[in-house]
Order: C-alpha cells, then structure tokens, then sequence
C-alpha cells in the first residue's frame, strides 16, 4: 500500500489548500456584502488575500486573488474583467513578496505588505482597468481610490497585527503551514 504524503502541488498540503480555500469564501462573501457603486467602494474583500500572501507566500495568495475574485463576479453577477482578476492577483503576490523581503519586524513587514498591495493592485491597476472600463479619467480614480485604500490600508493593518500578536491564531497558523511567523 503506498503512503499518502498529503502533498498538492502549488499549495504543499491539504493544510494549505482547506485554508486557501477558506480565504477565498472569506474574500467573496465580503465583496458581496460591500456597498457596490460604479468606480468606488469601501471593503475589506482584500484582507483575506493579503493575509493569505502574508502567511502562505506570495504563489498562494495569488492563486487566492484569483479565485476571489471570479467567486465574487459570480457572487454580485458581475462579468468577469481579467484586468480587474490581475488587480486582486497582484494584491496576494505583492503583499507575500513584501512581506518575505522586508525582514524579521513582523509588525512593520505586514503593515508594509498591505499599503504596498492595496497601492499596486487596487489603486494603480485597479484604476488603470476601471478608467479604461467606464470612461473615468484616470487621474479622477486614482484621487479617489488613493485615499479609500490609504483607509482600509490602515484598517487591514491593524486588523493583521491583532491577529499575528495573538497567541491561539499563532498556535493555529503553526499548524498549518508547519512554522511559526
């Protein structure tokens, strides 16, 4: 009888891809929960893709960004824009390469991968996509979309600190991707 060494390619374990999973449902529900305007919109629909990037490395969370995002299209009935996919993409591969490069200041790393993804992703690509999609100017979006996400930057921010300070989310983590953060 051969062993079962639970391994799954991209994500390393059954571990890791049940949590990714979880991640994306997480991400999807939010989007459908936000208010929903045109070009504008406060939400924490990133936060579990940022999280993700900054747990399960920057492959991972991009492979969450993208599903997120088609679970939320279909979520809101909303079609599918691949510019806005690589928007949510860019924000879990931005904020795990941040986070990995930026040192052992878990603190300061995360907070920097999360201003450094919503900047990349929502604010520059995102509004790249939308000015293209609804005629906005661009320079008008990315105003409006810098100080929205400067906002949720600084609440996702600190929502990430209190959870990777606190000792049973830590616990849980090392369980899943087998070290500690």
């Amino acid at each position: 009888m051969q062993k079962n060494n639970n391994k799954i390619a991209l994500f390393g374990s059954v571990k890791i891809l049940v949590f990714a999973a979880l991640m994306c449902a997480l991400s999807g529900g939010l989007k459908f929960l936000a208010p929903t305007g045109d070009t504008w919109r406060i939400s924490l629909e990133n936060f579990p893709i940022i999280f993700s990037g900054i747990v399960l490395g920057p492959y991972v969370a991009s492979a969450v960004g993208i599903v997120s995002d088609l679970l939320g299209c279909l979520f809101r009935g909303f079609a599918i824009n691949p510019f806005i996919t690589l928007a949510s993409m860019s924000v879990g591969l931005v904020s795990g390469i941040v986070f990995r490069l930026s040192g052992k200041r878990r603190f300061l790393s995360s907070a920097l991968a999360v201003v450094l993804a919503h900047t990349v992703g929502n604010v520059l690509i995102k509004s790249v996509a939308l000015s293209k999609m609804y005629g906005t100017p661009f320079l008008v979006l990315l105003a409006e979309r810098s100080v929205t996400y400067a906002l949720t930057a600084l609440a996702e921010s600190v929502l990430i600190i209190i959870l990777l300070k606190n000792k049973a989310i830590q616990q849980g983590l090392k369980k899943v991707i087998g070290y500690e953060l």
